[in-house]
């Protein structure tokens, strides 16, 4: 009797192994497919992508594949390439911009960590009528944050990308906005810190010639547009930010605004090992800086006295971090903080959080909403 179960054991976790075996075959067997990167270097501009697992380029020399790419490009994914590639990806800023602050806003949702899972975000934003079925904005005036890290772990990032290209030209003309705010895996995608890409991307990587890290540099669109965003924005009294804002923040007297601009200017500009000489700017990307700090959660001696210190400082009354994973959106101290990391990066479930006319609530993927009562 015991040998029989030894041998039915045997023939179970052989089973076991040969269907993940097939289910990895199947997976690795299947072409890569991605979505068009360009590429600026001198007065010339270069589009590659991979198409049925090969990699395919047009260069803007070549006028007459160019203009019949760029437009079969911009119908794919309902963006006008050429008025884009004229912007170049590259707004300039005056400095007012760097504060970032939006009042008056009726309404908004906010999501993160994404990484990579694309047809979770469009599920949800579908779910919860900010786009429709074709993936166009329908939110009207109200605003779409995405509390950080788009990057890594999942293997459809850049269709993430492409879409908030496109929603951010559609919100606008509507009245609304999308806000991108950048989380600790863009910043570590930016400085080559490749640890969580999918392989999809190392491969993808492989057949274009350089590091992934690279798709994003500032000679490309997605570099110029990315490294233009904020790391902290205003919308009414709430603050957002990946990480969080930790007392040592406030105590040091910094500002969004300021962290905007140091990030802009001096972080997304140059390598780790250089800006990390700056004790401000190695301050900013560490555990207490607002990429990365997780102490609402993690912190036993952070309480409420705490916390009114920080929005004190801050001028809010509430924040909205994402970074720390939960199963749910989850609030602190009577709705003042919100964690919008809901899991998202396993693939099976997420929520958004939805603000209308001062309520919030915990908008579900199958579409349903519940509030959060004070």
């Amino acid at each position: 009797m015991q040998a029989k179960r030894h041998i039915l054991l045997l023939l179970l976790i052989c089973s076991c192994l040969w269907r993940n075996h097939s289910v990895y075959a199947q997976h690795s067997t299947r072409p890569i497919e991605e979505l068009p990167h360009i590429f600026f270097k001198n007065n010339s501009t270069t589009l590659k992508w991979v198409e049925n697992g090969t990699t395919r380029q047009v260069n803007s020399d070549d006028r007459k594949a160019f203009t019949k790419y760029i437009g079969l490009f911009s119908k794919k994914l309902q963006v006008d390439l050429r008025r884009l590639l004229v912007e170049g990806g590259n707004p300039k800023r005056g400095t007012e911009a760097f504060l970032e602050q939006y009042d008056n806003v009726q309404r908004f949702a906010a999501v993160s960590d994404l990484h990579g899972q694309h047809d979770l975000f469009v599920k949800l934003l579908q779910q919860h009528r900010i786009i429709d079925q074709h993936g166009d904005w329908i939110y009207g005036n109200g605003h779409l944050v995405i509390v950080g890290d788009i990057m890594d772990r999942g293997d459809k990032v850049t269709e993430s990308l492409w879409l908030l290209v496109k929603l951010e030209k559609q919100a606008t003309k509507k009245g609304g906005a999308v806000h991108y705010v950048i989380g600790n895996h863009e910043l570590m995608v930016f400085d080559n810190d490749l640890r969580y890409i999918h392989h999809k991307y190392q491969e993808i990587a492989d057949m274009f010639g350089v590091g992934y890290h690279q798709f994003f540099a500032q000679n490309t669109f997605f570099g110029r547009w990315l490294k233009q965003k904020p790391v902290v924005i205003g919308i009414n009294n709430i603050l957002f930010t990946h990480g969080g804002i930790s007392p040592e923040f406030v105590t040091r007297g910094l500002t969004g605004s300021r962290t905007n601009q140091l990030f802009v200017d001096s972080i997304f500009t140059q390598p780790k090992q250089h800006y990390r000489k700056n004790e401000e700017l190695e301050f900013l990307t560490r555990s207490k800086g607002p990429l990365w700090y997780r102490g609402y959660f993690t912190d036993t001696s952070f309480n409420a006295e705490t916390l009114n210190f920080v929005l004190h400082g801050l001028k809010k009354d509430h924040i909205v971090v994402g970074h720390t994973s939960h199963p749910t959106i989850v609030n602190l101290y009577d709705n003042r903080i919100f964690g919008v990391d809901s899991s998202i990066k396993n693939g099976k479930n997420g929520e958004i959080l939805l603000y209308e006319n001062g309520i919030f609530y915990r908008g579900l993927l199958n579409g349903e909403r519940q509030s959060f009562l004070n």
